[in-house]
């Protein structure tokens, strides 16, 4: 894989704790910084921890660089679905 620029100071730690996620990361100056995904019951019909997975993934997505944009040939996305066995009723 060919590198560009100094990638070296990019890096990332996920913990798991009892009620989501901390992130460590390196700022654009290189100090470290935590930034905390926390698990939510709100209205929405997915669960929290999952909607909290989304949310810590979306961000390390975000962090290096990769969604694009939607005029772009391709991007990276999450998405929610059931599971493919799943018969329950909608709520």
């Amino acid at each position: 894989m060919e590198e560009e620029g100094d990638y070296e100071s990019w890096n990332i730690n996920i913990r798991r704790v009892s009620n989501g996620y901390i992130i460590t990361k390196t700022s654009d100056e290189g100090f470290p910084y935590e930034e905390v995904f926390s698990e939510s019951e709100d209205d929405s019909d997915v669960p929290g921890e999952i909607s909290c997975l989304r949310n810590l993934l979306d961000n390390v997505i975000d962090y290096f660089g990769g969604f694009g944009s939607r005029h772009d040939k391709w991007r990276l996305r999450t998405t929610f679905e059931h599971g493919d066995k799943w018969h329950g009723k909608e709520e």
